[in-house]
């Protein structure tokens, strides 16, 4: 019964028009940008004054989407990285999808471009409660290459990944323990 009572709370709380342009939490926007540099675009900002879709995005793009159009956004998201640009792209986990399938696994599949699960939830800017489903980050990185992007950490090492625990939004104490997914897995 608690469960169902929690949905029907963030159901209400989120409705479908005000959902499509809720704003990232700032914690989030100041890890990524910490991790992947400054943004120089937002191809989807909370008040559009211009269609995302239809235009030229910068150098280093930071997307949360209107989550119910996602198949358009990540096609524009897969054209503006093949022109060399970087994405990072905020999504529901809806691996199982045709568009996920169609747009993004043969990507991951080839090592081109990475997926990082947000554990604990969101709770979106002006709401009160987390999504009921879980968020995951694409990175697509700039200059279309194949190679693993690769990120300073500030000594001579580079790492692939952020640490594990730096993008997660869960309490300090509930990040303890052991992961649910296999040592090596693509998705973090």
């Amino acid at each position: 019964m608690p469960k169902f009572k929690f949905h029907q709370v963030f159901w209400k709380e989120h409705s479908k028009d005000r959902d499509q342009f809720a704003k990232t939490p700032p914690q989030l926007l100041e890890q990524l940008t910490k991790t992947y540099g400054t943004f120089d675009f937002d191809p989807c900002p909370a008040n559009p004054t211009f269609d995302g879709l239809e235009v030229e995005w910068g150098q280093n793009n930071y997307v949360n989407p209107p989550f119910n159009d996602l198949r358009r956004w990540l096609t524009k998201a897969v054209t503006e990285y093949k022109k060399g640009r970087q994405v990072i792209f905020l999504m529901p986990i809806r691996i199982h999808t045709h568009y996920f399938l169609d747009l993004v696994q043969p990507l991951l599949d080839g090592g081109e471009v990475q997926a990082f699960i947000l554990r604990g939830g969101l709770v979106f800017q002006g709401y009160q409660t987390k999504t009921p489903f879980g968020l995951m980050y694409l990175v697509f990185p700039g200059g279309y290459s194949k190679a693993t992007p690769s990120i300073q950490t500030g000594s001579n090492e580079q790492q692939t990944t952020p640490p594990r625990n730096e993008l997660d939004t869960r309490p300090a104490a509930d990040q303890e323990g052991p992961s649910s997914l296999p040592p090596g897995s693509p998705v973090v």
